[in-house]
């Protein structure tokens, strides 16, 4: 969903400037908002690198998981990636269906575009935590939330790990906005007495409620 503010100058004063005084200008102002987003193993924004198998355990949306041997070496890794086209500060969480066969050190890593902003691991062969529940299914939190700057923001799942000879299982990644509400601040030299065109993002966690927009000059 999108918010469009319009900011505008009668000329009477000196707001954006006074050039073209006792006119009227408007700056117009998009600002994206984005709600909580599952990415399913099946859904659109998910991807894979090289021969994951799609018959695991029925997970999250009740379609059976991929899953994939452990490899010690980095260079031969596959990769299960979930994507979104997102910028601004989320928290990232992860289920799995546990087994005693699956990876005790499974390690996904959170990419903003090229540029690895971390990793964490987790012991698939025990349930997640707890820290959401969407539709009956158990999210948990991969660290703290992450600043995402260019975006996209990518969740990276690999077959390469310490424990050898176990199973890595890829299931759904959850990603929620960190912020309910956005300070826009407008540069008074950014503005055109001819218009133009700014964006910004806002980030919410739910869609019931007041969204509150702040603007300052």
């Amino acid at each position: 969903a999108a918010i469009t503010v319009a900011l505008t100058d009668a000329g009477v004063d000196d707001d954006f400037d006074t050039t073209f005084d006792n006119k009227i200008y408007t700056q117009v102002f998009t600002i994206s908002v984005y709600g909580p987003l599952v990415i399913d193993n099946g859904s659109s924004g998910f991807s894979k690198t090289f021969q994951w198998y799609d018959d695991g355990p029925v997970g999250y949306g009740g379609n059976s998981s991929h899953w994939i041997w452990t490899n010690a070496q980095n260079n031969d890794r596959a990769e299960a990636t979930w994507e979104a086209d997102v910028t601004g500060k989320f928290q990232v969480a992860a289920t799995w269906v546990a087994d005693v066969a699956y990876d005790p050190n499974a390690t996904y890593e959170i990419w903003d575009g090229s540029t690895l902003k971390g990793s964490i691991g987790v012991d698939q062969t025990t349930s997640p935590n707890s820290d959401a529940i969407v539709d009956g299914t158990s999210f948990q939190n991969l660290g703290d939330a992450w600043v995402i700057n260019t975006g996209p923001l990518r969740v990276v799942l690999s077959n390469y790990s310490t424990a050898y000879g176990y199973r890595v299982m890829a299931d759904a990644v959850r990603i929620i906005p960190d912020a309910e509400s956005l300070t826009l601040v407008v540069d008074d030299s950014s503005i055109s007495e001819f218009g133009g065109l700014a964006s910004a993002t806002v980030s919410r966690t739910d869609t019931s409620g007041d969204l509150v927009v702040t603007l300052s000059s």
